[in-house]
């Protein structure tokens, strides 16, 4: 699978809402990543 759940995501609120779709995005991601883990993505 090349493409992850999260950059499908990212992608397809990009195409939908711009800024606003892409920063929904990255914090679906990110939320789902911490509840996935137990620990919250680092951002360097």
């Amino acid at each position: 699978m090349s493409v992850t759940a999260h950059q499908m995501t990212v992608i397809t609120t990009y195409q939908g809402g711009g800024v606003v779709g892409a920063a929904g995005g990255y914090w679906f991601g990110f939320t789902w990543y911490w509840f996935d883990t137990g620990e919250p993505a680092t951002v360097s």
